[in-house]
């Protein structure tokens, strides 16, 4: 889970939460809640940080508590400039929480978004540098070790877009290792759950296989292979056929993607992405070495002040063409016709990025396109006189609607109806039983859960010849959620 914000003056206290103000809330994920907050001290003393807190529904929950924890635990023991720092772990008010560093900027996936917005993928120094970071910093997370020496053997094993931020500054920094595992974490992965976003597994992964650092390598070079492309590489409309593409690992050259990419930067990239782990970088710090000669060897441009100058003209160009498209919405309602304005190439994405990064004046603040209202067609209302005694037509007016409430409260009583999320159960293979709480659905996977309310339910998924799949899934109130089960042969 991803904690960013742009900076804004001093807001009002949300809610004080022990020794810290909660500000304003970030984000909310299926484990926890995030907010930007303050800690006070003496003498005027104040910082900024996020608080990330335990879902209060969940503060009760072992399995979730021991996985916090471990989150926990594991960012405490790495110390790394591409890191989020962890400050603080305790309890308040009967839930957990973290103190972590604050990062004011925005993550990777919503600058990927700006530059979709300009209609071209990302320069390739900018893509090497920012993912050269993030391989440095799971360098750092791999080879840790404990007091004794003991390798910890952490692997993030949730690499993504979303987990990477990019600092106003420029700096990159990896976050939330709420998945993360470590040699001696508390909480075990049971057979067949996956864990992480499908479109960035491994193969291995993916298959519900052993997994170790070279799964967060691949991860990372599905982002980079994305950056350069400005197209994803494995998302499809569903789980499954998204965990398919993952298992067949298809991997089309950069360049043939975007031909304005340098050819022999393919083979950095595809490196990253063999389907074998033996035939990948065997470790990220290599992966890194790599991107940073490729960088070198063409001279162009890199480091925390050219990303971040490239983030500031993204930002200015959302700002200008919101500002645009506002201008042509208002001449448009005024019956003028927009003009359509002639299109300049300008220089090619290398050109820019081998022009000296120079100091933006123009605002780092992306700005959200103006909402225009819609004009709603007048409603022409005819005055009727009544006719006949006014009191029969009120009593019979409220009659009638005596009636419909009758009606209304005779279908909750018969039909009652608790809040719940849909959820779809799928499975690799397809196919499988499912049993809900003891009984059978009656069509095979994928299928939808019944509507049941939000709570907790016993689920089973099973297939001859291989290993049923047993545990207790949570169904929240609200939105629509989807669990892939991959179900092992027997025998393996």
């Amino acid at each position: 889970m991803a904690f960013f914000s742009v900076l804004y003056p001093r807001s009002p206290v949300l809610e004080q939460y022990g020794n810290y103000e909660l500000v304003r809330r970030l984000a909310a994920g299926g484990m926890a809640e995030i907010f930007l907050a303050r800690q006070q001290g003496l003498e005027g003393f104040e910082k900024e940080l996020v608080i990330k807190r335990i879902l209060p529904h969940l503060a009760s929950e072992v399995g979730f508590i021991r996985m916090f924890l471990d989150e926990a635990r594991i960012a405490a023991r790495l110390n790394h400039p591409n890191i989020a720092q962890i400050f603080n772990l305790g309890a308040q008010g009967g839930t957990y929480f973290i103190a972590m560093e604050y990062v004011e900027g925005r993550d990777l996936r919503g600058v990927w978004k700006l530059c979709e917005q300009r209609g071209e993928p990302m320069p390739p120094n900018i893509a090497c540098f920012i993912i050269s970071q993030c391989a440095a910093a799971l360098h750092h997370a791999h080879k840790a070790t404990n007091r004794q020496g003991k390798p910890l053997g952490i692997v993030h094993r949730d690499v993504s877009p979303q987990n990477i931020l990019v600092a106003d500054t420029g700096a990159i920094k990896v976050v939330d290792f709420g998945i993360a595992k470590a040699a001696d974490s508390s909480t075990h992965t049971r057979a067949g759950v996956l864990k992480g976003k499908f479109a960035y597994m491994s193969p291995e992964q993916a298959a519900g296989q052993k997994i170790d650092r070279r799964t967060d390598i691949f991860a990372l070079g599905t982002v980079l292979h994305e950056l350069l492309t400005g197209k994803r590489l494995f998302k499809r409309d569903t789980d499954v056929s998204t965990l398919s593409a993952v298992g067949e690992c298809r991997i089309e050259r950069p360049s043939n993607l975007y031909e304005d990419l340098p050819e022999d930067l393919d083979d950095v990239v595809l490196k990253s992405l063999r389907r074998n782990p033996k035939d990948r970088y065997q470790t990220s710090e290599e992966f890194q070495l790599a991107l940073e000669q490729w960088v070198l060897e063409h001279q162009l441009p890199s480091g925390e002040p050219a990303v971040a100058q490239f983030v500031s003209e993204l930002a200015a160009d959302a700002e200008r063409r919101a500002a645009e498209s506002a201008r042509r919405t208002g001449t448009s309602q005024k019956g003028a016709a927009p003009k359509r304005e002639k299109k300049d190439d300008g220089p090619s994405r290398m050109q820019r990025s081998k022009a000296a990064p120079r100091p933006s004046s123009r605002p780092e603040t992306e700005v959200a396109p103006a909402p225009v209202k819609e004009k709603r067609p007048e409603t022409q209302v005819a005055e009727v006189k009544p006719k006949g005694r006014p009191t029969t037509a009120i009593l019979a007016f409220l009659l009638g609607i005596a009636g419909v409430a009758l009606v209304g409260l005779t279908v909750m009583l018969l039909n009652p109806s608790r809040d719940a999320a849909m959820m779809t159960v799928s499975s690799v293979p397809a196919g499988a039983k499912v049993f809900f709480n003891g009984e059978p659905l009656p069509t095979p996977t994928p299928c939808t859960l019944p509507p049941a309310g939000a709570g907790s339910y016993w689920l089973e998924v099973s297939l001859d010849g291989h290993e049923a799949y047993r545990a207790k899934v949570d169904i929240p109130a609200h939105g629509e959620r989807e669990l892939t089960v991959v179900l092992k042969p027997l025998g393996k």
